[in-house]
C-alpha cells in the first residue's frame, strides 16, 4: 500500500483521468479489442476495466481523497 500512495502513482491516475496524452483513449481503445477478442467466448462474463481506481491526485485535492462522493460525482462519472 505504501507505493500506492506514492505522489507519482497520483500523479499517474489524475493524468489517466483527464486523458492527458490520450491516456483514457488509449485504455478504452485496448479494452474495446479484448472485448472484441473475448467476445464470442462463453467463459468471460465480465472484465474489470480499472481495479481499485484512486482518487486522482490527492496531493493537489485532498478533497477527492477525504470525500470520496466528491471524486464519484467530479472525476469517475464524467468519464464512466
Amino acid at each position: 500500500m505504501k507505493m500506492y500512495t506514492a505522489p507519482e502513482v497520483a500523479s499517474a491516475f489524475a493524468a489517466l483521468y483527464a486523458n492527458e496524452n490520450g491516456l483514457l483513449d488509449k485504455m478504452f481503445a485496448f479494452w474495446t479489442e479484448v472485448s472484441a477478442r473475448f467476445a464470442a467466448n462463453p467463459y468471460v462474463i465480465g472484465y474489470d476495466i480499472l481495479n481499485e481506481p484512486w482518487a486522482a491526485n490527492m496531493y493537489h485535492n485532498a478533497s477527492l481523497f477525504t470525500h470520496p462522493e466528491s471524486f464519484d460525482r467530479d472525476v469517475w462519472f464524467p468519464i464512466t
